[in-house]
């Protein structure tokens, strides 16, 4: 129970801080691009997002305030959302390039057409979405 909080957490924290944006500016972040997929493969997968915009109460105290006002996480979430859902449109437009070069290959011929050392998952969720059936269907 204990790691799911922290995994939570971690997820929270990561789109709280904005880290997606660091790796907008350098996209050679292997970890930050495993990272950002991951939590977007988690917030995407049938409700979770809205399960999350409900659940998780944020606050914010500001200096001499006297009081905490809550912040709602949808602000913080939006943001996330949109810069990851640009990118793999990018992506996705790659690979269907490179499929329709290479129609018949192994995913490995695919994986470094893309460039991709560790982001396995990422490519077998790509090749998923391009034959329409879901992001997170190859689990």
């Amino acid at each position: 129970m204990l790691q799911m909080i922290d995994v939570l957490m971690g997820i929270v924290v990561f789109i709280l801080e904005k880290q997606h944006k660091a790796f907008e500016l350098q996209r050679t972040n292997i970890t930050l691009d495993v990272k950002c997929d991951l939590i977007y493969r988690v917030l995407i997968e049938e409700n979770n997002l809205d399960i999350f915009h409900d659940r998780v109460t944020l606050y914010r105290w500001e200096g001499k305030a006297e009081k905490a006002k809550q912040v709602e996480f949808s602000q913080f979430t939006g943001d996330f959302i949109m810069s990851k859902t640009k990118y793999d449109v990018l992506e996705l437009a790659k690979l269907a390039q490179i499929r329709l070069e290479y129609p018949d290959a192994k995913a490995k011929v695919y994986r470094e057409k893309m460039g991709y050392r560790r982001q396995l998952r990422k490519l077998f969720g790509y090749l998923d979405e391009l034959d329409g059936k879901g992001r997170n269907s190859y689990q």
